[in-house]
């Protein structure tokens, strides 16, 4: 399940069974009991519901999510990491006295913050 079901289900806990639907049914494959085992019992879980729910039928509206993982290859060794409030950007360090900001979904470098004169310790936003 995704961070984007957290918001139906806190509105509607009856919807557990259309969300589950809607993200799991997409990968199933035939090769996970367990998982074809759970979509299927939402799927006759929502037949027999007395009240009305929108369940998906298909996967035409499925979403296409951000990816949750990136990977990114510096020129330095890094010692120190923080991700910015927005996880945009990540701040960084070496062993060496510079900072650097790179912007996380196209991968490039941003910029340098010079001036330390000793080794970066720490980072903290």
């Amino acid at each position: 399940m995704t961070k984007q079901s957290v918001d139906v289900l806190s509105q509607d806990p009856q919807q557990l069974a259309t969300e589950i639907i809607n993200w799991l049914r997409p990968f199933l494959n035939g090769t996970t009991e367990t998982m074809d085992h759970l979509v299927n019992n939402a799927r006759e879980w929502c037949k027999n519901n007395v009240i009305p729910i929108l369940v998906p039928q298909n996967n035409w509206l499925t979403l296409s999510l951000p990816p949750q993982v990136t990977m990114m290859t510096c020129p330095h060794p890094i010692t120190h990491m923080v991700s910015t409030p927005d996880s945009q950007h990540v701040i960084c360090c070496s062993q060496e006295t510079n900072i650097e900001m790179y912007h996380l979904p196209s991968r490039n470098f941003v910029r340098m913050f010079p001036g330390h004169k000793a080794r970066i310790t720490c980072l903290y936003l």
